[in-house]
C-alpha cells in the first residue's frame, strides 16, 4: 500500500518498505487504543 510513497526521501535517509503482516490489522489497534 505504501511502496513509492515515500521515495522523495531517499536523499536524506534509507527508505525501507516492509512487507505487509497480514494477522496485524493497524485498524483494530487503533481502535483498541481509543476505547
Amino acid at each position: 500500500d505504501w511502496e513509492g510513497k515515500f521515495d522523495d526521501l531517499k536523499d536524506l535517509c534509507d527508505v525501507v518498505y516492509l512487507p505487509r503482516t497480514p494477522e496485524i490489522s493497524t485498524t483494530k489497534i487503533k481502535g483498541d487504543l481509543s476505547q
